[in-house]
């Protein structure tokens, strides 16, 4: 398709949002497959973004002195063997603590999954959150703050320069982990965050003429339950603020006006799942897709992806792909699955828009306080 000059943007934040921000074709127009065809990669030009919330620094051989709060020791080898499996081309992983960092990721993948001649992983981030990706990362910048949660939150943003580029940034990513829990506080704190990275993408689309043409892709772990009213989500879907008074005026997604489509991914390909934390069974925690990937159709078309839940793989499928049925857990035993892995293959190029309930309106604070 020539010098690839479209300026991908990947807001990595968690959550839930339900049914009408789908995107017809991460619901329809894709294949849903089969265990068979699970990881099997787009024979077209594409590329294949995860988001992840590892669990306190439980991916790494050493966590540091601050442990790894609920993983066992077998939870690195699991982890490799996932990434195998996967085989992405960028992620934005959550709950990477200090003293563990960026580099320490960018270590562990040149170690599993290397690439080819000196090229290295290059990696980027700000506690508790990393991007990392196959690319050269041109620009980067993170935002950390407690955002009324009691506990600082990031998001972090790396500008990607790839294959065929004529030079200079060609995807950004922006990475987030918002705020836990149930509380007013807690949704608060949630709603602010959100408010701050569509402040961010207007900013930076005002500051950058080319952003114009280029596409947005909000993934990552928005901590939205399933009673939740996810007003924070409908934001980034929408380009909403509620907070005027602090962040400004609302600003579409993009320069077409439309919302964001939600990839909403099943598990396994061919299951009728979407949730992206725990087993499903939990009384206290009801099944929710708690992570998210969110993107501009106008600019991106979804080939396929995935909620990868290796508890319910069947055995075939298991060992074609090289993994076990624990790996996607942080420990043995049925209180051992935290959050799961979220993956979607994506084209640069545009597809279907997609119908959604959340559309954009000038109207400050349109969506109520919360």
């Amino acid at each position: 398709m020539g010098p690839i000059r479209s300026l991908l943007w990947l807001v990595a934040a968690a959550g839930f949002f339900p049914a009408p921000g789908a995107c017809p074709d991460a619901l329809g127009a894709v294949d849903a497959g089969s265990e068979a065809s699970l990881l099997a990669r787009p024979t077209t030009p594409h590329l294949r973004v995860m988001t992840w919330n590892v669990g306190t620094n439980s991916i790494f051989d050493d966590p540091g002195p601050r442990g790894t709060r609920g993983s066992d020791a077998a939870r690195p080898a699991r982890f490799r063997r996932m990434l195998q499996a996967i085989q992405p081309d960028i992620l934005c992983l959550q709950e990477v603590f200090p003293p563990r960092n960026a580099d320490d990721v960018a270590q562990l993948l040149d170690a599993t999954l290397p690439l080819a001649g000196d090229d290295r992983w290059q990696a980027y981030g700000a506690p508790d959150v990393v991007i990392a990706a196959r690319y050269p990362i041109a620009t980067r910048d993170s935002r950390s703050e407690d955002w009324g949660g009691g506990v600082p939150r990031t998001h972090a943003m790396a500008g990607l320069e790839l294959p065929g580029s004529a030079g200079g940034v060609d995807l950004h990513i922006i990475c987030a982990h918002m705020q836990s829990g149930g509380a007013p506080k807690d949704l608060a704190a949630r709603q602010a965050q959100a408010d701050a990275i569509v402040a961010w993408t207007r900013e930076l689309r005002n500051s950058r003429q080319a952003i114009d043409a280029t596409a947005l892709v909000v993934l990552g772990d928005m901590n939205a339950y399933e009673t939740d009213p996810a007003r924070h989500v409908e934001s980034l879907i929408s380009g909403q603020i509620v907070n005027v008074d602090r962040f400004g005026a609302a600003a579409p997604p993009h320069t077409d006006g439309l919302p964001l489509c939600d990839a909403q991914p099943r598990h396994n390909v061919s299951g009728t799942e979407t949730y992206t934390f725990g087993d499903g069974s939990s009384a206290r925690f009801p099944p929710a897709a708690v992570d998210r990937i969110l993107f501009t159709a106008s600019r991106l078309r979804m080939l396929g992806g995935f909620v990868l839940n290796t508890t319910t793989l069947g055995a075939e499928a298991l060992m074609r792909a090289g993994l076990q049925a624990d790996d996607v857990r942080r420990a043995s035993g049925p209180e051992g699955i935290d959050h799961l892995p979220l993956v979607v293959d994506f084209a640069l190029e545009p597809s279907q828009a997609c119908a959604s309930a959340v559309a954009f309106t000038a109207t400050a604070g349109a969506l109520g306080a919360q």
